[in-house]
């Protein structure tokens, strides 16, 4: 166990740092941000971490306080390297999550906003029947109807969640990713595929025929996509794009004109010289 009886002053300059006197207690570790548990925990290991400043915070801390009661397997309450590694993804993991929350949220609205869409020209296309068959038979518009119904009490928070794990699911590096494990565990019947709720199962083929149309409309897509490319950002699986248009226009910024060289009139010159 590290010697914690050091003050806290000594930790380098910036680094806001728990230190644990007391081994027993691991209360001070819930101050710790995950970036700085799993860079802590790298420097443990010997691994170079992803702070650099954890190499020397590492003296100071316990690290057998970031782990749970009873993770810990070993004689002398020193975690293993294999639990030191699964305590690093377990982190990574949960970073993950709470990242893809914060990306769900844009898929959200887009769901939102494709429902609102699809809810509009249904009823738009109902009322144009209505008003052309209205001294005649209406049965045209009872499919539309039975459309609207099915749009109307279609979940937004099932459909966005079920295209969260259905979108990770179909692509295989988000897939096979092991900090996106928990997606992979989960089921593939048709159900999930459907993005149906509970209350639409007996409507099945319909229900599939709308949510077909929403994900296909050019907004909601659009917010895939988007939901996507963060995704592999985040994870290091794709370079960001934005981050090179800054740099290249910190460059432009920084590239300073070359002064230009003052034309001077010889001839002008010369004349009036010659003329005094």
């Amino acid at each position: 166990m590290a010697d914690t009886s050091k003050n806290s002053s000594q930790l380098p300059q910036g680094v806001a740092l728990a230190t644990i006197k007391d081994g027993n207690d691991s209360s001070n570790s819930k101050h710790l941000k995950p970036s700085w548990a799993i860079a802590l925990l790298e420097a443990k290991l010997g691994l170079e971490p992803s702070i650099p400043e954890a190499k020397s915070a590492i003296q100071y801390t316990a690290i057998d306080a970031l782990f749970s009661p009873g993770e810990i397997k070993d004689a002398d309450n020193e975690p293993s390297r294999q639990e030191l590694m699964n305590k690093i993804a377990e982190l990574k993991g949960c970073q993950t999550l709470k990242k893809i929350a914060m990306f769900r949220k844009e898929l959200f609205k887009g769901v939102s906003q494709a429902k609102s869409h699809e809810t509009q020209r249904l009823f738009k296309h109902i009322k144009k029947l209505k008003s052309e068959f209205q001294t005649t038979d209406q049965s045209a518009a009872s499919a539309f109807e039975h459309d609207l119904a099915l749009t109307k009490s279609l979940d937004v928070n099932i459909f966005t969640d079920r295209l969260v794990t259905h979108t990770i699911r179909k692509s295989k590096p988000l897939a096979e990713h092991p900090q996106l494990k928990c997606y992979a565990l989960k089921d593939s019947t048709a159900q999930c595929d459907a993005f149906l709720s509970s209350d639409q199962e007996k409507d099945a083929e319909a229900t599939q025929k709308i949510t077909q149309r929403l994900t296909s409309s050019k907004s909601l897509a659009s917010c895939v996509s988007a939901f996507k490319n963060n995704l592999f950002v985040y994870l290091g699986l794709r370079k960001d794009p934005n981050q090179k248009k800054s740099l290249k226009k910190k460059e432009t910024e920084f590239d300073e004109p070359k002064p230009k060289k003052a034309k001077t009139k010889v001839s002008l010159v010369y004349y009036k010289v010659q003329c005094l």
